[in-house]
């Protein structure tokens, strides 16, 4: 029996294919896990707050650098870094009564630069970072202070806990379109996670209830 012919589409789809070397096939497009299915890693900075007097830090430079990895696949919650960073000149008068590093702490802590460097060999491809205020951490602090550094995170996705999904979902009353921001600490009361205001503003602790808000809004179907 004579081969059958393939259809006019098919026979260029041949042609075009044969005339490319096999090792310059393109290689079939990677799916995309849901985001249920991937890790979550929980962002937070602190910093010298908000002075702009002379000689003083530039504005919300910051001081310390946590991530915090949750993990849906076996419900893990792992520190990744707690960094103190270095580069501080004064903290204003907020930052000096509730800031738990010293400015002679920050004198002998790593670059923000070299943190960030650290913190993108951490992550996954698919992982996605959460932060409680993605418009202060992200925005204004890292994105101001390490410009360069930032760019290698284009392909991650980013969430912000305070005024994406997740509060909308926990704050919004029905039928409304705005809503209050939470604090850290109204998000956690409100995902029944303990939150100890006497341990509050450490990168690292705020980063852990920020991953535990994450892990008990995922047990409830939320979106993040």
């Amino acid at each position: 029996m004579a081969p059958k012919r393939k259809n006019g589409v098919a026979a260029l789809q041949a042609a075009a294919l044969s005339d490319i070397p096999s090792e310059e096939v393109p290689p079939p497009r990677r799916v995309r896990r849901k985001l249920a299915e991937c890790r979550y890693v929980a962002l937070d900075t602190e910093t010298t707050g908000f002075s702009a007097e002379k000689g003083a830090s530039p504005v919300n430079y910051p001081t310390q650098f946590a991530a915090v990895a949750y993990d849906p696949a076996d419900g893990s919650i792992v520190t990744l870094m707690s960094v103190v960073v270095s580069g501080a000149k004064s903290f204003d008068e907020w930052a000096t009564q509730n800031s738990r590093v010293t400015l002679e702490e920050t004198h002998v802590g790593r670059p923000i630069a070299d943190v960030l460097q650290e913190f993108r060999l951490h992550l996954r491809e698919e992982d996605v970072i959460v932060m409680h205020n993605k418009e202060y951490d992200w925005d204004k602090v890292l994105s101001k202070h390490a410009p360069e550094s930032i760019t290698a995170f284009t392909g991650h996705k980013l969430c912000c806990t305070q005024q994406g999904d997740l509060a909308k979902q926990l704050f919004r009353a029905p039928g409304r379109r705005t809503f209050k921001w939470p604090k850290l600490e109204e998000l956690c009361k409100a995902l029944d996670v303990t939150y100890d205001s006497a341990s509050a503003h450490g990168a690292e602790y705020d980063a852990t209830v920020l991953a535990q808000s994450v892990k008990a809004a995922l047990d409830r179907n939320m979106k993040i």
